[in-house]
């Protein structure tokens, strides 16, 4: 059952996986750069507050170092599997 279900998010979020890795890194920046008052972001909670970079580095452990791998692998491995059976398909 966890492989079907890691299937169907795999493939779901392989067409997201640049924008979610952009958003990822963009806010870990953002919210680093403004809690060090570098620069001046106006008030969005979560995103700007004090504690933004708290919620930031985890993500940012969880998509770097959990999920994208896991995608990769599983892409991959959905992709071997595709053309190993198109390779067993005998030709009429």
């Amino acid at each position: 059952m966890p492989e079907v279900a890691l299937n169907h998010v795999a493939t779901a979020l392989v067409r997201f996986e640049r924008p979610l890795s952009w958003i990822a890194v963009i806010w870990s920046i953002l919210s680093i750069a403004a809690y060090a008052r570098f620069i001046s972001l106006p008030d969005v909670p979560y995103i700007t507050d004090r504690n933004a970079w708290m919620f930031a580095a985890p993500w940012n452990a969880i998509w770097w170092g959990f999920l994208r791998p896991e995608i990769e692998r599983r892409t991959e491995e959905m992709r071997r599997e595709r053309s190993d059976a198109a390779e067993a398909t005998p030709e009429p």
